[in-house]
């Protein structure tokens, strides 16, 4: 139900889902996932939500990271990068969905696709004030790429580093489509090196 929750487990995965299953709120404005402001700090990796499964849906709520400074984009800061909202894989699995979704203030990475997943689909979400990457494709040199990943009509709104990332591996059959890049960049305008496009924007707007 609608409501503001707070999750006070700071570990690798604070919630792991090993399963198919849908996560859904009331409402995106109305159901807010927060992490423990407290617990930010250090160098460990930690991850609001670690998905290991196939068939796994986030929908109609909004994740609220502990980064400090919320509506600003600060300077990246290499000990608090593998802070970061939702991590998915390794796989191999398929079928995860992030659907109007808000995911901000994240010292790390919004969400990160590792090796061995098809058909990661993120659409009509936003991505506001990550302090690495947006979205991050980082299947490693030599594992199993990123297949048939879909962003549609999602907003990335002052990512610092990428607001769409995939320089550590391949991504093969992307879609890019529809979406709104808000970002004021201190390192990379969008890195798509490796992508095997099936459709993208031909002139994506950067505001």
């Amino acid at each position: 139900p609608d409501g503001d929750y707070t999750i006070n487990v700071l570990s690798l995965r604070s919630v792991l889902v090993n399963k198919g299953v849908s996560i859904r709120g009331d409402s995106r404005e109305g159901t807010v996932l927060r992490i423990d402001p407290s617990l930010t700090g250090g160098s460990a990796t930690w991850r609001m939500f670690e998905i290991t499964a196939s068939n796994v849906t986030i929908a109609d709520l909004t994740l609220e990271g502990s980064k400090p400074g919320s509506n600003t984009a600060t300077a990246y800061d290499p000990l608090v990068e593998h802070h970061s909202g939702i991590f998915v894989g390794p796989g191999p699995l398929a079928d995860f969905t992030l659907r109007n979704v808000a995911i901000r203030n994240f010292q790390g990475d919004g969400v990160q696709i590792y090796s061995a997943v098809t058909r990661p689909v993120i659409e009509d979400s936003s991505f506001e004030f990550c302090q690495r990457s947006g979205l991050s494709y980082t299947p490693p040199d030599g594992t199993v790429p990123v297949i048939d990943a879909i962003v549609r009509r999602t907003v990335f709104t002052g990512i610092t580093a990428q607001p769409i990332d995939n320089e550590h591996g391949p991504v093969y059959g992307a879609e890019i489509s529809y979406n709104t890049f808000n970002v004021a960049f201190n390192n990379y305008a969008l890195t798509m090196s490796g992508y095997a496009l099936a459709s993208v924007e031909e002139t994506p707007t950067f505001n």
